[in-house]
């Protein structure tokens, strides 16, 4: 991770291409693909266009989200180097790092790209932006009329897909499961996602605002 007070890392204006890979309430993440022709040149030129490419291997872009729950990233950043970070030993912590995308301009075309989303039938025309596989990737109604925020930066955070290859498994832990909402009824034994998957029927999670109400008061077995 790099902690230094350096220049961020700058995203390169060719030789890229980055699709829609998941998006929550904040922020939404993009997959980054470095076309393999334009590898095979950058390391026969120079060895800073080879390592500048290179350095994507394994990496996300992160970009924030315009809401209110949502800073600069460069200010949420520092908040986590200054914050975060010294509670952690560096293997204990998945890498994340600040990278510039202002000299790109991409913002308005991404933003054109996800309300071309909130319709499953869209397609991507933006030239940063290359459209998932049909039926892939298409915007829930939660996050439709929510677009990326006008921020110079973005984040790029380790790609932590498991490696079918290597047998790997991912598992997902947030700290706040640890807690209930003071909100819950008070038998409630169930946690909000738990209670929210079981509302809803199968293959309609985030698709029918109707089932979500009334989700934290079902008689259930404990998650």
């Amino acid at each position: 991770m790099n902690t230094s007070s350096t220049q961020p890392y700058r995203l390169p204006t060719n030789n890229i291409s980055i699709k829609v890979l998941a998006e929550g309430a904040a922020n939404v993440i993009y997959q980054i693909t470095v076309h393999s022709r334009s590898r095979e040149v950058a390391e026969t030129e120079t060895n800073k266009d080879y390592d500048d490419l290179e350095y994507l291997t394994g990496k996300l872009l992160r970009l924030r989200k315009d809401v209110p729950s949502t800073a600069p990233t460069s200010e949420s950043h520092q908040r986590w180097l200054g914050y975060i970070l010294p509670l952690f030993q560096p293997e204990q912590l998945v890498t994340q790092e600040l990278v510039y995308i202002g000299h790109l301009n991409v913002i308005p075309g991404l933003n054109t790209d996800l309300r071309r989303f909130d319709n499953p039938g869209g397609t991507s025309t933006s030239n940063h932006l290359a459209p998932p596989p049909k039926g892939k990737f298409y915007r829930s109604r939660a996050q439709s009329g929510t677009f990326l925020a006008k921020d110079d930066f973005g984040l790029l955070v380790t790609d932590m897909a498991p490696k079918k290859s290597a047998q790997e498994t991912v598992v997902e832990f947030k700290p706040k499961w640890l807690s209930t909402s003071r909100e819950i009824p008070p038998k409630a034994i169930r946690c909000r996602t738990c209670a929210l998957h079981a509302r809803t029927p199968r293959g309609s999670w985030g698709r029918e605002k109707k089932y979500r109400s009334s989700i934290l008061s079902l008689p259930a077995q404990p998650c």
